[in-house]
């Protein structure tokens, strides 16, 4: 299934509703990709106690935080070839607002990344 495209979408929807809960904070993340092959994207990872959803969204909507990475750093970080820290690290991913709501968004999107 090609990275970002619906069904890529629709699984890891699927992926992350089974890992929504209680102990999750109310936080919305956008992750913007300007260099998408469709043209500039964002993605809003939207988490609550009741839900964890990801969707198209404007990136220019209210978030906690906001990240901005190449397409084919989000590749390579939703494909396991490069790790969070790792893009961090090499200043590959550029970081605006809440860092707590980052890693927390990281940390779960991690969690929920695995076999279906």
């Amino acid at each position: 299934m090609a990275f970002l495209s619906p069904d890529w979408l629709d699984d890891l929807n699927q992926r992350l509703a089974r890992h929504a809960g209680p102990e999750l904070t109310s936080r919305r993340v956008l992750l913007v990709i300007p260099d998408a092959p469709e043209g500039p994207l964002a993605l809003a990872l939207s988490l609550g106690a009741q839900s964890a959803r990801v969707e198209r969204a404007d990136a220019s909507s209210e978030a906690a935080a906001r990240l901005t990475l190449s397409y084919e750093d989000a590749r390579q970080l939703a494909g396991g070839a490069l790790t969070s820290a790792e893009a961090l690290r090499r200043g590959r991913v550029k970081v605006l607002g809440d860092v707590e709501a980052i890693v927390e968004a990281l940390e779960f999107l991690l969690g929920a990344h695995g076999p279906a």
